[in-house]
């Protein structure tokens, strides 16, 4: 993740990491499927969901629709919505974590896909390997 915010943030030219929030385009917007956890049902937000809320929120409250609508899920088909599982959203971390250190770095100007490439795999560390056509390929 951190590395699509990387790419996002140098094809943006971000310039002030307080007011970045990363492009829903590049974040999956489906919910995953239900699970359970001992005998409640937890229903998780998307990744978008996650990524450009700040603090806590629950799937389908005003700020987060559509309301729930995955079956097994509370608050389906009128049951009781007080046990939505409450989520923390990931937006202060990518602002203050992320962006906050890449934003240091001399980020190119240009936002050309190679140039944001190399300076991605270049200042983002990645144990897992890096595909190398990272920027360009951001939104698939």
């Amino acid at each position: 993740m951190c590395e699509k915010i990387a790419c996002d943030m140098c094809m943006t030219e971000v310039e002030d990491c307080s007011t970045y929030t990363p492009d829903h385009d590049m974040l999956n917007q489906t919910r995953p499927d239900p699970y359970k956890l001992g005998s409640l049902m937890v229903c998780d937000a998307s990744e978008d969901e996650y990524w450009t809320t700040s603090g806590r929120f629950k799937v389908g409250d005003d700020e987060h629709q559509p309301e729930e609508q995955r079956v097994g899920c509370p608050c389906y088909d009128g049951e009781d919505c007080r046990r939505l599982a409450v989520q923390e959203g990931k937006l202060d971390f990518a602002q203050d974590r992320i962006c906050g250190v890449l934003i240091k770095k001399d980020m190119p100007s240009g936002e050309s896909d190679q140039k944001c490439t190399q300076w991605v795999a270049k200042n983002v560390p990645n144990s897992q390997g890096r595909d190398m056509d990272l920027c360009s390929t951001r939104f698939n």
